[in-house]
């Protein structure tokens, strides 16, 4: 048998999960930030970098507009769950 967590529903907390990645994406962001502030004397090797940089703020932005749809998603979720005991513990005092 498995250990249960804090939220038996959920395997994971998908909201932990997202900030680790978005905070990774960042992380990587500031090292990157931190080379371009060097002088790059080579043209072909900034371009290369200058390249790379594009397609990591891309990332950045998927992660991110994946962070807020997960994170709405999740809340969704857990908004159904508290409407249904909601319900049925309505139901459960007109029966009673």
């Amino acid at each position: 048998m498995g250990r249960s967590n804090s939220n038996s529903n959920y395997p994971c907390n998908l909201d932990k999960y997202c900030n680790n990645i978005t905070n990774q994406y960042l992380f990587l962001a500031s090292i990157y930030s931190a080379i371009i502030s060097e002088e790059i004397e080579d043209d072909e090797a900034l371009g290369i970098l200058g390249t790379f940089l594009i397609v990591l703020g891309e990332e950045i932005s998927l992660a991110s507009e994946l962070r807020i749809f997960v994170n709405l998603n999740f809340k969704m979720r857990i908004m159904k769950k508290n409407k249904l005991k909601m319900y049925l513990t309505d139901a459960a005092l007109k029966v009673s």
